[in-house]
């Protein structure tokens, strides 16, 4: 549902057109019942280097699934990796072609995701969603901790 609002002006005769949206409350949501759930968010300050547009999210998907595989998880537990970087959902599921700078991670990323279906899998977050993961990583980049992921 949205609502519009028209306003005119009786001096010029303009009309403005307000427009608002429906406003959608989205927040994290524990994973259900024989579940487990990683929410992963890349950061980086000052100078991103290496880790700027994307590169750190997609870091963080791949130690999720390095994880998921290292920790060989029970059969009936399926996991959900959660991003709000729309473009590393998409890539993973092998669509678009992503940025040629990933490409082994994102090789690597695919063929763990394909050892693990379809147990594993990566989705797009909101990034009300994905608040959790957002002020863990903000918190990290700020304390000056490189590298680290938050458990």
């Amino acid at each position: 549902m949205s609502l519009t609002i028209m306003m005119m002006d009786l001096k010029t005769g303009c009309i403005d057109v307000i427009k608002k949206k429906r406003i959608v409350n989205i927040r994290w949501r524990p994973p259900l019942e024989g579940k487990l759930k990683f929410n992963v968010d890349g950061s980086s300050r000052g100078n991103p280097g290496r880790s700027g547009i994307g590169a750190a999210e997609i870091a963080a998907i791949l130690k999720a699934c390095q994880l998921c595989e290292s920790v060989h998880c029970p059969s009936d537990v399926n996991v959900v990796i959660k991003s709000d970087y729309k473009s590393a959902a998409s890539w993973v599921n092998g669509v678009g072609v992503g940025n040629i700078q990933f490409l082994d991670s994102l090789l690597e990323i695919m063929e763990i995701l394909h050892r693990l279906k379809p147990k594993v899998s990566v989705h797009f977050a909101n990034r009300s969603g994905n608040n959790a993961a957002d002020f863990l990583v903000k918190h990290g980049a700020a304390s000056g901790l490189q590298q680290k992921a938050w458990v």
